[in-house]
């Protein structure tokens, strides 16, 4: 079975060669600043031995280092604590324990002790969070060494001002492949980065977007017949998992349900909620926000004709109007589960339930737009963990090391087991190398967007779903709010400076 350990060094290798193409701002730093000391004793030991004992990048930490039982606080949002941290000395599942042997790993290594402060931080509850943040700041508590947020809370404290600018501090640097150069990317605004995501967040993988289809009903059905013979790995493989490859095939056995009461009836696609309509935005190729030169602006796809007619596709998923496809938000999952769907469109983490289930399917990307795409694109979600500096740490540097140490040591244990003792083995019910690579192409294909981090500064994230599952909508009307998000992306520039 494969796993994305056995490609470690080969990605990391492909990483280095094309580091020109994104930001990596630590790099650019330790570059400049690095060039009259290049004979230093660790530059030479870094250089001939690059990778440890068991063939991960090493970080330029030092190897040894002793700062005396320092203790650093981590200020987390609560509603991911159990997938993040683990708050006893006996840890039962084996992720825990991974989660557990990377935080005493990084105690030990450093003579550090790490303290976790949680509180609520999620969508309904993100102000509030950041707002503890800010209260912090301004009595000069210094109370918080580092922050792990939801996603959009990244943006708001940022318009608040509360988050150093990550290219500046030391000890972090983003050209290493436990930060996903996407991610590194999506968080830049003005060229100042102010969170970071990767393998230090084990929630990223287990929140992709992505889609499922059960295996038995493919075989019961003969479904192969839709697809030129050709099983469902191999319409992936072969660059042919498109919209509308996927719509024939989920069409092509069902005849229609017209007529027929609900429970007899059977549904080609279902969604987990209207939230899924997300994850076209970015299996089409688009983005709502694009990076140009360092400097951020309203992706210009988006008054295209080809975004339009993505849009129109996509709209006749969700709009409830064809009754063989099941759209009615939040029921989707129960459909697919008993065997009433035969696509479903959720996030990784839901294959967890489904395996307990007994469910029979396999995880798929995102289906593109055309074969030409080349490429398959699947929507991190905004229930990830963003790490970011407060602007009055007691020691930035110490946070730094605090933050890089965690994601390295988070790289070579927890995303081992998350990503396959876990995801691969355990809740992967095809349990064979073809539904494994099925999985490592969703996790190699994660896209990022300026436009959920910023959410609430920019105000455009939602603009594509919102348009999608109401039936009277079209692009054209909805792209009429485009001179307000522009005027808004203005505003966040002129506040960040």
């Amino acid at each position: 079975m494969k796993s994305r350990v056995f490609k470690l060094i080969s990605l990391t290798l492909v990483l280095l060669m094309c580091l020109g193409s994104f930001v990596a701002c630590a790099g650019d730093e330790q570059q400049d600043d690095g060039a009259a000391e290049s004979t230093s004793d660790d530059a030479v030991s870094t250089t001939e031995n690059p990778y440890d004992e068991n063939g991960y990048l090493k970080d330029d930490l030092p190897e040894t280092a002793d700062y005396g039982g320092k203790e650093m606080t981590i200020f987390l949002w609560d509603d991911q604590k159990e997938w993040e941290f683990v708050n006893t000395d006996n840890p039962t599942s084996l992720v825990d324990q991974a989660l557990y042997n990377r935080q005493k790993n990084v105690e030990s290594r450093f003579n550090i002790k790490i303290n976790i402060i949680t509180q609520k931080g999620s969508w309904d509850d993100r102000n509030t969070f950041i707002q503890t943040l800010a209260n912090s700041i301004s009595v000069g508590d210094k109370a918080f060494d580092a922050v792990g947020q939801y996603t959009p809370a990244v943006g708001v404290g940022v318009s608040q001002g509360l988050y150093q600018d990550l290219c500046k501090i030391e000890n972090i640097n983003t050209e290493k492949p436990w930060w996903p150069t996407h991610a590194v990317s999506s968080a830049t605004v003005g060229g100042k980065v102010f969170s970071l995501t990767g393998d230090i967040s084990a929630t990223l993988i287990r929140n992709v977007q992505c889609m499922f289809v059960n295996t038995d009903m493919y075989e019961t059905y003969n479904i192969s017949q839709y697809a030129g013979g050709r099983d469902i790995y191999d319409v992936v493989r072969d660059y042919d998992w498109t919209l509308a490859n996927m719509k024939t095939i989920a069409l092509g056995h069902l005849g229609s349900n017209e007529g027929l009461a609900d429970a007899d009836k059977k549904y080609g696609f279902a969604v987990l909620n209207h939230v899924t309509a997300d994850g076209f935005l970015y299996s089409g190729g688009y983005k709502m926000i694009e990076d140009k030169n360092g400097k951020i602006s309203l992706s210009d796809d988006l008054e295209t004709l080809s975004f339009s007619d993505w849009f129109d596709d996509v709209h006749k998923l969700y709009d409830g109007i064809t009754d063989d496809i099941y759209s009615q938000d939040s029921g989707g999952y129960k459909l697919f589960e008993t065997e009433k769907a035969l696509f479903y469109t959720g996030n990784v983490s839901d294959s967890q339930t489904l395996a307990q289930k007994g469910v029979q399917f396999t995880i798929l990307p995102m289906p593109m737009r055309n074969k030409d795409q080349g490429a398959y694109y699947s929507c991190a979600s905004m229930w990830v963990t963003m790490y970011s500096v407060p602007v009055d740490v007691k020691d930035p540097a110490m946070s730094g090391l605090l933050i890089e140490a965690l994601a390295s040591e988070s790289y070579r244990t927890v995303t081992e087991e998350i990503y396959y003792n876990l995801f691969q083995t355990r809740y992967n019910s095809g349990g064979n190398e073809d539904s494994a690579e099925m999985f490592d192409i969703v996790a190699d294909s994660v896209v990022f967007d300026t436009s959920r981090i910023f959410a609430d500064a920019l105000k455009c994230f939602a603009e594509f779903r919102n348009a999608i599952v109401n039936p009277e909508a079209s692009w054209s009307s909805t792209y009429t709010n485009a001179k307000t998000w522009r005027q808004n992306i203005t505003s966040l520039i002129a506040k960040i400076g």
